[in-house]
């Protein structure tokens, strides 16, 4: 998790505050949903330091959630699913 290191490391040389988000897609039989439930991902989350980066998942579908949400005028959000 390169990105991680390197958003820590903007913390500490910018002293602002920073976050990271991942995005995947939600599919049975994809590794990356797999792992974000899996016990190996709440460990990793733990040796993470404080609060030195903010870290969110995200799914695909959770995406277009939030953009129909915002813009609900939008038809091209509920075209993206």
């Amino acid at each position: 998790m390169r990105n991680l290191t390197l958003a820590a490391a903007l913390n500490r040389r910018s002293g602002k505050e920073v976050a990271f988000c991942i995005v995947y897609v939600d599919s049975p039989g994809l590794p990356m949903p797999q792992m974000l439930r899996s016990n190996e991902w709440d460990t990793f989350r733990g040796t993470l330091r404080g609060n030195a980066v903010s870290l969110a998942t995200f799914s695909y579908l959770q995406i277009l959630q939030i953009a129909r949400e915002a813009d609900s005028g939008n038809h091209l959000w509920t075209e993206l699913e």
